[in-house]
């Protein structure tokens, strides 16, 4: 193969135009100036990547360039850090030189965390993250080597389509883009910049988009908090209230808000109320007064919340709230196929064959084919994808567990009874009053380990400190509480919710879309119809009998697969086999899977459950009863076991989400029943 002339290729296109100019194949003419910042035309670094033209415009804190690999023969986009505040370039028009001494310390700062942060980016295979290959010091800067793409921002997208997505698109396109932000949260990676412009929609051959995160935006808060004001990073709509304090808290939440900022502009057309002005009198309007889904609109006001704690804490708990909003078919997960035709009959499901995963990938409108630059190959300005931030609570790294088998527990205290598994404690389902009390099985006392330890694979903090709890005997529900079960309440007027189904059936499935409020609706009901003490498990009781006796991430093991729970086997968990291909996209009948050694079914996956507590960010303070830990006023509750759903991580017993106690989600429960002495 002849290896192209590098003055002939187009710096537009890098296609061999000779010595044609403007440039016959794009047009693009090297000959109109472009000022003094940008590197020349053709300029060569680290001898095997060609400077092209300047991809969109040059930024505050540096310049992104189409660029050509001399030796991959392929183009890329060329990130050069270049804060204009504290630099310039010199008089040979290659070299980036502070403008005086003082500029120095902050100049090296961020370049630093560029570095930094290019490094673990670059750890990061994550399709909807930009895919750093190559990062290197010269000129007295740093580049950052990505790949490229050719495609169209979603603000651009969104003005195709009139100016808003119908909500099933919206949540479509931003669930991949959440993935990818959970994967840089998981580097502890903050975005802090995450806004419309910044979503690139690279198209595939397949036909359809992949949505990709850009322009993180560590480099630049760095030198802010190290020398100036903040605001040049923030975008007003998107940028919550702790961001435009150099001493305000920040974390996942903070890009939660920008994430459900987005979001609501899809849905609504409109972007939220700067949140300074939102501080002083809020007047956000609900996205259901926009012909949105009251769900969705709850979901949406929880990642809104002015306050950080009131928000989701992390991305895997907004990502719930998304996934369970109306608890249809709307809202698909990170990696989505073309719906299957509904008359294809279903296989039930631990025997199911695997299905193709697409990765990342949504399938958009045809039209938007028709308006899709092909030639427009914004490389992906995130190239500041580099430029995350550290944010205070660093995670330490994630070795694999040695074995996949379940690590049993140490022996109980000394005070408490012998840990076993129930033997034939599970009572059969018996009518009541005309109404059906849930099967339940007996839970021994014992004690056990509660949250996860800091090795374990994609944990939270909000999962520790691990601590002692010792648990009194008590009886938990088999299974879920089933459409029947619940219907049957309704049916008695004890209950006066009526779920609805999502058109997958009732019968022997996990009552859906119903509050924590409509649970002790329902336990209530149970009290006076027998005069027993139901209730919902603590918090503490539940991780107790999902752990059985184990002390792995998995009653399972060190891993979980789609023959054992219901969850979505697109994704993997620590690449120890949980991705199957197989993604149900909906709840299956209790009792599916196999129970776990102290006969319960589906406290792994299927759906979200209800407990009794009040969300702590931490078990700082928590009770080593077992009891309920509450509060007053009580903002959110906790959800635990992951669902049909979420990704493999979400199913680990220690995994914690939370939610509004009047949101109805998608969530359903199992009650308990404290045990007559």
């Amino acid at each position: 193969m002849t290896t192209p002339n590098p003055d002939t290729l187009c710096p537009g296109c890098f296609a061999d135009k000779g010595q044609t100019n403007p440039c016959p194949h794009c047009g693009y003419d090297e000959q109109v100036g472009r000022g003094p910042l940008p590197l020349p035309h053709r300029t060569l670094l680290q001898g095997q990547f060609v400077v092209g033209r300047v991809l969109g415009k040059i930024g505050g804190f540096g310049i992104t360039y189409l660029g050509w690999d001399r030796h991959l023969e392929t183009l890329v986009a060329i990130k050069e850090y270049l804060p204009r505040d504290l630099a310039g370039r010199s008089s040979d028009r290659a070299t980036v030189a502070i403008h005086s001494q003082d500029e120095g310390e902050p100049f090296r700062y961020g370049l630093e965390q560029f570095l930094r942060e290019a490094r673990t980016l670059a750890q990061l295979d994550h399709p909807n993250i930009v895919r750093v290959r190559h990062f290197f010091e010269a000129n007295g800067t740093a580049y950052l080597v990505m790949q490229y793409y050719q495609g169209l921002s979603l603000a651009e997208y969104v003005d195709q389509q009139g100016g808003r997505l119908k909500e099933k698109a919206a949540v479509q396109l931003l669930l991949p883009v959440l993935d990818g932000l959970r994967a840089a949260h998981t580097k502890n990676i903050l975005h802090r910049d995450i806004k419309p412009q910044n979503i690139y929609l690279a198209r595939l051959e397949s036909g359809g988009v992949r949505p990709i995160l850009l322009d993180f935006g560590a480099a630049r808060q760095a030198m802010g908090e190290h020398s100036r004001s903040l605001s040049v990073i923030l975008t007003p709509g998107y940028a919550p209230f702790e961001q435009y304090h150099r001493r305000g808290k920040q974390g996942p939440w903070t890009d939660i808000y920008a994430a459900a900022a987005v979001l609501y502009r899809l849905v609504t057309g409109e972007a939220p109320p700067e949140a300074t002005e939102r501080r002083e009198e809020d007047e956000l309007k609900p996205a259901a007064s926009f012909g949105v889904s009251r769900a969705l609109s709850d979901a949406l006001a929880a990642g809104l919340a002015i306050t950080p704690n009131a928000r989701p804490q992390t991305v895997q708990a907004f990502h719930v709230l998304l996934m369970t909003t109306s608890a249809t078919p709307q809202a698909q997960p990170a990696s989505t196929t073309p719906p299957q035709p509904a008359s294809q009959p279903e296989p039930s499901p631990p025997h199911r064959d695997p299905e193709p995963a697409l990765t990342g990938q949504v399938v958009v409108p045809s039209s938007m084919g028709a308006k899709f630059p092909t030639w427009l190959g914004m490389a992906v300005l995130m190239a500041t994808a580099v430029m995350g931030s550290y944010w205070l609570a660093q995670q330490p790294e994630t070795p694999k567990p040695s074995s996949s088998q379940p690590v049993q527990v140490a022996p109980p205290l000394a005070s408490s009874p012998p840990v076993a598994p129930p033997a034939t404690t599970a009572q059969p389902a018996a009518k009541h009053s005309q109404f059906v009390v849930p099967e339940m099985v007996t839970i021994p006392a014992g004690s056990f380990l509660m949250g996860s330890p800091a090795d374990e694979p994609e944990r939270a903090s909000v999962e520790g400190p691990q601590h002692q709890v010792k648990v009194a005997a008590f009886e938990l529900g088999k299974t879920e509480v089933t459409f029947d079960e619940w219907d049957a309440c309704v049916a008695a007027g004890g209950c006066q919710h009526q779920p609805d189904d999502a058109g997958w059936g009732r019968s022997r499935r996990p009552v859906i879309n119903v509050s924590w409020n409509d649970a002790q609706t329902y336990v209530a009901w149970l009290k006076r119809e027998t005069g027993e003490r139901w209730r919902l498990p603590t918090e503490a009781e539940w991780e107790y009998a999902a752990r059985a006796g184990t002390t792995t991430p998995f009653s399972t093991g060190a891993c979980i697969t789609t023959r054992q729970a219901n969850y979505i086997g697109n994704d993997d968990y620590n690449n120890c086999g949980a991705k199957t291909g197989v993604y149900l996209s909906k709840t299956q009948p209790v009792k599916s899977y196999p129970p776990n050694p102290w006969g319960l079914y589906d406290l792994h996956g299927n759906v979200w459950e209800w407990v009794e507590d009040c969300y702590h960010d931490s078990y700082k303070g928590a009770p080593t009863d077992g009891s309920a830990w509450t509060q007053s006023p009580c903002p959110g509750r906790v959800l635990r076991g992951g669902s049909w759903g979420t990704s493999p991580w979400a199913l680990r017993s220690a995994t914690r989400s939370r939610s509004v106690p009047g949101g109805r989600y998608g969530s359903g429960f199992r009650v308990a029943r404290t045990l007559t002495p």
